[in-house]
């Protein structure tokens, strides 16, 4: 949910033009707006962080399930 809290924070502050202080350019549906090459640099990192901790969670919740034996949804 911080990722996407984030990314509407960067598009209402964004610029659709290139400026020497925004010059990080972030694509939104082929709609490029430009933010501060820090902003962006927080928002690659929590883009990975995301693309590694979704799954991570999910096989976390497998082994925990079907490996260990712990009932995650008791009523199955």
């Amino acid at each position: 949910m911080g990722c996407f809290a984030y990314f509407v924070i960067l598009a209402r502050g964004a610029s659709p033009v290139a400026t020497p202080e925004l010059g990080a350019g972030i694509v939104n549906h082929s709609h490029v707006f430009y933010v501060a090459i820090r902003q962006k640099h927080v928002y690659d990192l929590s883009l990975q962080t995301m693309r590694i901790g979704i799954p991570g969670i999910m096989l976390t919740g497998f082994i925990l399930h079907y490996l260990v034996g712990v009932k995650i949804f008791h009523n199955r």
